[in-house]
């Protein structure tokens, strides 16, 4: 009887401790413009540039996203942005 005991408590144990365990971050999809038509602009060529003040200070919030807006903003220029040539 005392070994039902013990077994039952160690059992009782093993489900406790297996709950404790901490539940993996879902992974994101990633994040693509890909099927929204392209957007032609007459120009010889499109730089991309980031010149925006990268801060985890307040009232910045920008690093606590999945994908911080500089990135996604990048990802649609490059994806819908198509040069047709021209002065």
């Amino acid at each position: 009887m005392i070994r039902t005991h013990i077994t039952a408590l160690m059992l009782i144990a093993a489900v406790a401790l297996a709950g404790c365990e901490t539940p993996a971050e879902p992974e994101q999809p990633q994040l693509t413009f890909r099927h929204l038509p392209k957007i032609t602009l007459k120009v010889s060529d499109i730089q991309i540039v980031n010149s925006s003040a990268q801060s985890v200070q307040a009232p910045h919030v920008a690093h606590r996203f999945p994908v911080p807006p500089v990135q996604a903003l990048t990802r649609w220029a490059e994806d819908r942005l198509v040069s047709a040539g021209g002065a």
